[in-house]
């Protein structure tokens, strides 16, 4: 991921002054990213299911992540692959359950930018809950997306489901610990 990553957006909690009609992520959605936010998202927001972050450039939505917390089963064959460490077996993870950008803002790199913000977000949970790794499924069409341009693994297939994980690293933890854009961006969730 770039290693100056963009904090030139507005995310805010989703709520019902900020969940704009007008986002429309339906060009080959293939998962179902558009009727999530329209119908789940408000209703998961409020039964705490996930948190999820509207990402806005002046009124507009221009993405939105969801992100639950949420653990990972590793076998011991794969604690080697993924460096995970010695006895533990169950490790802290942050589920990325959708991440959208609207149709308008596709190929300016803004869903690099909304992952960034989980990777600083997950850098800043793990001093509180502890938090190894991000973790996400998808499709064969957004797999290469995820591990070419956001640092993800491919973990397993099942199915045609993709599930990727992103171990949060210390270079992770260099780049958001102390950012102070980054820190602001958190802080203004709460406003």
């Amino acid at each position: 991921m770039d290693e100056n990553p963009d904090f030139n957006y507005n995310p805010k909690l989703l709520s019902d002054a900020n969940h704009d009609m007008n986002f429309d992520c339906r060009d080959n959605d293939t998962m179902g990213l558009y009727n999530y936010y329209v119908a789940d998202a408000p209703y998961e927001q409020r039964t705490r299911q996930n948190r999820t972050i509207v990402f806005q450039d002046g009124e507009r939505t221009m993405g939105y992540v969801s992100l639950s917390m949420s653990d990972l089963y590793v076998s011991k064959s794969e604690k080697t692959a993924l460096k995970a460490g010695e006895e533990q077996r169950n490790y802290p993870s942050i589920y990325v359950s959708r991440l959208a950008v609207d149709n308008n803002y596709r190929g300016m790199h803004k869903g690099i930018s909304i992952m960034a913000f989980c990777v600083g977000f997950a850098v800043y949970m793990s001093k509180y809950l502890g938090c190894k790794f991000l973790v996400l499924y998808t499709n064969k069409h957004w797999h290469t997306y995820y591990r070419d341009e956001c640092g993800f693994t491919l973990l397993e297939e099942i199915d045609g489901v993709y599930w990727m994980l992103r171990k949060i690293t210390h270079a992770d933890m260099g780049k958001y610990d102390k950012h102070d854009q980054f820190l602001q961006v958190l802080k203004s969730l709460e406003e």
